[in-house]
């Protein structure tokens, strides 16, 4: 009967240490691939809050397994034929559901909640991502 007891007690605290760990996101447990879905509030394509001459048409954020981002935006200035695509590396952390991304321009700060991140850029824009 002690070994059927100290078997759940091991199986409650398992299970314990799984709903506590799934609260708290981690680089292992974001690591993947985010797809731009809002920016400034709006549904994509849409004006750059900065530089409201180019249409933001998308975006993918990639946070490493470590603390590894990369961002890619593509962007199409008015009146242009085509899009550009601009990609710059940087950095992460997470403290809690709170997720800081370093990239040369500034940081991006939000939540990381289930498979969406919610962040605030340099300019002032709410981004919010989802995952692939």
């Amino acid at each position: 009967m002690s070994a059927i007891r100290s078997l759940a007690a091991a199986a409650a605290l398992l299970v314990l240490g799984a709903c506590m760990h799934a609260g708290n996101p981690t680089p292992a447990t974001l690591a993947g691939r985010f797809e731009l879905v809002s920016y400034d509030g709006k549904p994509l394509p849409t004006p750059s809050l900065g530089e409201p001459e180019f249409t933001v048409q998308s975006g993918v954020l990639v946070l490493g397994a470590r603390d590894s981002a990369e961002l890619t935006m593509t962007v199409q200035r008015r009146g242009a034929a085509g899009t550009l695509m601009h990609s710059v590396a940087g950095r992460y952390r997470v403290t809690g559901d709170s997720l800081v991304v370093t990239m040369p321009a500034g940081e991006m700060r939000g939540v990381a909640n289930g498979a969406t991140l919610a962040l605030r850029t340099p300019d002032g824009s709410r981004t919010v991502f989802r995952r692939l």
